[in-house]
């Protein structure tokens, strides 16, 4: 069953501190495309800011973006530029028209956890890749620091369900790294590098609250950022870079 787009998307924008986590994801992104070769890339689901307004050296962008108002914006950010094409409809069913594109990089952000099936999406990205192509992947993290500070604190039962806010964006699988990597590597890709982003203290609401009243102002964000180095599994959110093996 596909996602309802449109409550989707109506969900996403009222989750305030998603904004947040956009900032420090999108760093995470461009990190990785800028150390691997990306001259064509591939972006499936783009969100409300494609990521090609931050790459200067790219040759052939190509977004594949399911909801309307996503593909509109894309539409008119990318201002007409012949290098840069957007489709609006779910990747699984443009599978064969992309295979011929010779890809360097594709993104895979924030999505691998909302599909019903990883295991279809992840076969499909395959098939779009050479020897060459570097597929970046990430999604939430259920070993974070606040899921785990939940769990000892005695607000959630267990560690690695959905959580009640996943549930109503329509996540169907929750992931730590281990079955990241193992749902990866089961699809033929070998994982060329691998980590988690940002320390969240709190659930979503909770930081919002403490970014509304000034507690969490830039500067302690970008040091919960900073903070992955000494709690390296921790982060919100992880992430593989891989290629075909």
């Amino acid at each position: 069953m596909e996602r309802d787009i449109e409550k989707y998307i109506q969900d996403y924008r009222s989750s305030d501190f998603e904004k947040v986590m956009v900032h420090y994801r999108r760093k995470q992104v461009l990190q990785s495309i800028n150390k691997y070769p990306h001259c064509r890339i591939l972006e499936i689901g783009c969100g409300e800011q494609p990521l090609f307004t931050d790459i200067a050296d790219f040759e052939e962008y190509v977004i594949v973006e399911p909801a309307s108002s996503f593909c509109e914006n894309a539409f008119a950010v990318a201002n007409g530029k012949s290098c840069i094409t957007v489709i609006q409809d779910f990747f699984e069913n443009r599978v064969e028209d992309l295979l011929n594109r010779q890809f360097d990089f594709i993104i895979v952000s924030a999505l691998l956890h909302e599909v019903v099936d990883p295991k279809s999406l992840l076969d499909g990205i395959y098939k779009c890749c050479t020897d060459e192509t570097v597929v970046h992947i990430n999604v939430p993290n259920n070993q974070s620091f606040h899921m785990l500070l939940a769990y000892e604190s005695g607000i959630i039962p267990r560690v690695g369900e959905l959580s009640d806010r996943a549930k109503t964006l329509q996540q169907h699988t929750s992931f730590d790294l281990e079955l990241l990597k193992n749902y990866v590597t089961a699809n033929q890709f070998e994982i060329l590098d691998e980590g988690s982003y940002f320390i969240k203290l709190f659930n979503h609401g909770k930081m919002q609250q403490l970014v509304d009243v000034g507690i969490l102002d830039s500067s302690i964000l970008d040091g919960l950022d900073h903070l992955i180095k000494y709690m390296p599994g921790l982060g919100a959110e992880i992430f593989i870079n891989a290629k075909k093996k």
